[in-house]
Order: structure tokens, then C-alpha cells, then sequence
């Protein structure tokens, strides 16, 4: 969590605010509870039932928005631009990008916390940029991998089953995102097909 404290090479304790390696994920959180505060913003307790009449809907619209699922701690964000998602943020360890590089091989377990251990050190930097310096990665894996993250995040939203569902129209990506190869259209029946029974729909 961002308000913890971390004891870094025997020093004083600091906020997890205040190192740089931990940037990317400050920005972001202040990026969701930013767009959360704006007037514009919309939630209500999710319904399985309609929800992925209003993804459809969303996407037949070529909306640009931002999708916030939240339950306590847990929490996945989609941005999506003109009815496409292209960034993603989530608390679910799974589809952490070291997790998944490392679940599907592309990486072993000693690169990736030799890859953490060098962005600590550095106190800058991100995951995927440090991995490829460190030749343990090529950037078409890095895009590959991000794209299936994304893709993965967007299916994950057919598995929640309690919670709230906020919608805020207009807020674009936080930074310059990745496309799924498949069709928005697509995406969402796939999640449909693997997420939902008959009954529920």
C-alpha cells in the first residue's frame, strides 16, 4: 500500500510515496482517486445481469471513459479510448506484469528480482524498460505481454461478483497505452462466454 512505510538498505523509514521506483504507481492511484472525485463521475453497486449491457454499450458508442471496479482493497481500472481499451491498473497480483512474464516463461524467477532489485537500487524506472537493458526481455515480448495484460484485466471484470462500478465519461489513459489484436466487440464476448451462465443474462 502507498501509505507504508519501507526501510531501505538499513536507512530511516519512508513513505512508499516517496520513492521514485514507486512513481508509476503513485501517479496512477492519484489518477483514479482524481477522476473518482470529479463531478462528472457515476457509481452504483454492481449488477452482473446489466453490466455487460453497459460495457456493450460503451463500446458501441466509442466512448472514451474511464471503468473502475472496487470492492474494499481490491480494485481493476480500464481506460478505454473511442470504444477501445488502452490502459489498465489493478490491485489483482495475477495480472501483474512480473507475474505474468515469469507464469508464461518468458522470464525466470532470478531475472525478475534481479529486475526489482536494480529499480530499488535505482530508486527510477519501470518493470519493463529494465528488464529489456538487462537483456532478459526484447521489447516485442515487452508489447506482446502488455497487450495480454490489458486483454486479461478486461476479462477479469466478468468476474466480479460484489462491489461497486464507477463510470466516468471524458477521462482519457493516463499514459499512452496498448490495443488488443481482437475487436472490442470481441473482447467482451469472450468475457461473456467464460464469465456468465445462461441464467444470468
Amino acid at each position: 500500500p502507498l501509505n507504508a512505510s519501507i526501510v531501505k538498505n538499513c536507512g530511516r523509514p519512508r513513505s512508499a510515496r516517496q520513492f521514485a521506483c514507486l512513481s508509476s504507481i503513485v501517479a496512477a492511484e492519484d489518477w483514479i482517486e482524481n477522476a473518482l472525485q470529479s463531478r462528472m463521475a457515476y457509481h452504483q453497486v454492481l449488477d452482473r445481469s446489466r453490466f455487460p449491457t453497459f460495457l456493450f454499450g460503451l463500446v458501441n458508442r466509442d466512448e472514451t471513459a474511464l471503468i473502475v471496479a472496487r470492492d474494499g482493497s481490491r480494485q481493476t481500472a480500464i481506460a478505454w479510448e473511442k470504444g477501445s481499451p488502452v490502459y489498465s491498473v489493478s490491485s489483482d497480483r495475477e495480472t501483474l506484469l512480473g507475474v505474468h512474464l515469469m507464469r508464461t516463461g518468458a522470464i525466470s524467477e532470478e531475472q525478475l528480482v534481479l529486475a526489482v532489485e536494480t529499480l530499488a537500487e535505482a530508486d527510477c524506472g519501470c518493470l519493463g524498460d529494465t528488464l529489456i537493458e538487462q537483456r532478459s526481455l526484447l521489447p516485442a515480448d515487452l508489447l506482446r505481454a502488455l497487450v495480454e495484460q490489458l486483454r486479461n484485466r478486461v476479462l477479469s471484470l466478468g468476474g466480479w461478483e460484489s462491489g461497486e462500478i464507477w463510470y466516468v465519461p471524458g477521462v482519457s489513459a493516463l499514459s499512452a497505452g496498448v490495443r488488443t489484436t481482437e475487436s472490442s466487440l470481441n473482447l467482451l464476448t469472450s468475457m461473456i462466454r467464460t464469465a456468465f451462465s445462461g441464467r444470468e443474462l
